[in-house]
């Protein structure tokens, strides 16, 4: 993921993730929980969150729709909208749950799965006032490579350890199993990079080597289509 800077009022931000509602609405994170917005599709940005001082990385954020946004970072914290970006409420566990966490998908407008370091997979079902760790090893790997879930029981959850790893649920992460993508013969590189779902039947990961890897049976197998 190419970083690349953004100058806002003669102050320059790296954003860290962004998150678009639609063509023209979007969100970009920086460093220190900034959030940055745009409304006219990346002509013109505006600070709608300045830093809080406390140097933690926001590390992902998802639109779930016009009013719910919720985002994720360093050392279990977890943010929430409710108007679209604009002001920002702290919602996750610190107290229990400290790993960084990387990656966020917000199923429903109360099941939202977060992954992190640790092999860190939370889960809550009541919109972020109480959550869950899920209990399973996933082979002590960080969980950095992304999730991604059809539906509020199925989805996938990627490592971005050298290793093509992958784990699937279809009963809303009671259970897991480990599925390994098989790249090309003669490549030296097995790393996951992202995961996404079209929310229908289709799940795509991106990998090393501009490798495309399509699951159409939700996470139980792969085949490899760029």
């Amino acid at each position: 993921r190419r970083q690349r800077q953004m100058c806002i009022r003669d102050r320059e931000y790296i954003p860290s993730a962004c998150s678009f509602l639609n063509a023209e609405t979007g969100l970009y994170l920086s460093s220190g929980g900034v959030v940055i917005m745009t409304t006219d599709g990346t002509n013109s940005f505006q600070t709608v969150r300045e830093a809080d001082g406390s140097d933690l990385k926001w590390e992902d954020v998802e639109f779930y729709n016009d009013t719910l946004v919720v985002s994720c970072g360093d050392q279990g914290i977890i943010y929430k909208s409710a108007d679209g970006g604009y002001s920002w409420t702290q919602i996750g566990d610190t107290i229990n749950y400290r790993w960084d966490l990387k990656s966020i998908d917000v199923v429903t407008d109360k099941i939202f799965y977060v992954a992190g370091i640790d092999s860190t997979l939370l889960k809550t079902i009541d919109g972020g006032m109480n959550w869950t760790k899920i209990n399973y090893g996933f082979d002590q790997e960080d969980l950095d490579g992304g999730l991604a879930f059809l539906n509020p029981d199925s989805g996938v959850v990627i490592t971005n350890a050298n290793n093509g790893k992958t784990w699937y649920t279809h009963d809303g992460g009671i259970n897991w199993s480990l599925v390994q993508v098989e790249f090309p013969l003669g490549t030296i590189s097995k790393k996951l990079y992202d995961v996404a779902t079209n929310e229908a039947s289709t799940i795509a990961i991106a990998g090393h080597h501009y490798c495309l890897f399509i699951s159409n049976d939700a996470g139980q197998t792969y085949s490899q289509v760029g």
